[in-house]
């Protein structure tokens, strides 16, 4: 084999096999311009019109635009609003003669809602208290602020759903049990559909025991009871007196307030029905007994 000369090209890069490539010495200054034209030779172009296959995902900055075949990562989605809306019901309350339907309307759409383990419907009748504000510790005021807000969402729900009248009988109440009280002793136990109305609220309380214990529905029955109790207990008009007293009486007897406690059962339980009305001598206290420990047993059968 025949060594070339310093400086003599290989045959295949020859002017006869081909256009030369003139290698560049390190000193020359078309050293740039060279290693370009050599990339382009070596490189295919690209067109700039068809988009890539695939582009990886740049970050782009601040001082330069981004390029049309950037993909970008598309904006977080807005943060869903925690605030409720007041939930509307109609008729609004306007006096007297709706007043036991509109109550009864916003006892059903306050207790659709939760207040820790209870409803806020619970805040409006007072059995559930403010917190006591002087508790120290991030629990106590996570409690103290979420029963305020719940408050303010029960007074608001009363308020936007009354009539001017109705309004002003509420005032400037502070909390959802001043502006129930206020209601109630205006409205309340005045006409006769309303003391109608006291009793069918008992009756039509119904168990599902799919949803709820047998202990958690004897707990709202007794409160509805209590409430037509409280209700009757606070005057009837003179023209009403005869049939309130006997809805007082009704009220005050412990073997009917049991009659009604067990027709809230559904068909399911019509034989353990009739097992505990045969018992003679029976209270209030013996039927919820027996309820708490019957039923539970049928659940899981």
């Amino acid at each position: 084999m025949s060594r070339r000369a310093p400086g003599e090209f290989p045959r295949s890069l020859s002017p006869e096999a081909g256009p030369a490539i003139r290698r560049p010495s390190p000193e020359s200054p078309d050293s740039n311009l060279i290693a370009q034209q050599i990339f382009k030779q070596l490189v295919p172009r690209r067109d700039p019109s068809q988009s890539p296959a695939h582009t990886p995902t740049q970050p782009i900055s601040p001082d330069r635009p981004p390029s049309p075949h950037t993909i970008t990562q598309p904006p977080p989605p807005p943060k869903m609003s925690k605030e409720r809306s007041i939930p509307k019901i109609e008729p609004k309350l306007a006096g007297q003669n709706n007043y036991p339907q509109w109550i009864l309307s916003i006892e059903q759409t306050l207790s659709s809602y939760e207040h820790e383990e209870e409803r806020i419907w619970e805040i409006v009748t007072g059995e559930v208290k403010d917190p006591d504000s002087e508790a120290k510790g991030k629990s106590a005021d996570a409690k103290v602020k979420q029963w305020r807000r719940d408050n303010n969402f029960a007074i608001l729900t009363m308020k936007r759903n009354c009539e001017s009248e109705a309004v002003d009988v509420v005032g400037l109440a502070s909390t959802a049990n001043e502006a129930y009280l206020e209601l109630q002793a205006k409205y309340e136990g005045k006409t006769i559909f309303t003391l109608g109305a006291l009793l069918i609220n008992v009756i039509k309380t119904s168990y599902d025991d799919r949803i709820q214990t047998i202990e958690k529905h004897i707990s709202n029955f007794d409160k509805k009871w209590s409430f037509m109790q409280s209700t009757l207990g606070g005057g009837i008009l003179d023209d009403l007196r005869e049939f309130g007293k006997i809805l007082v009486d009704l009220s005050k007897n412990d073997q009917a307030k049991g009659t009604f406690l067990l027709a809230t059962l559904p068909a399911y339980y019509n034989s353990l029905v009739e097992n505990i009305q045969q018992k003679s001598g029976l209270t209030y206290g013996d039927i919820t007994t027996d309820l708490k420990t019957y039923v539970p047993g049928r659940q899981k059968g």
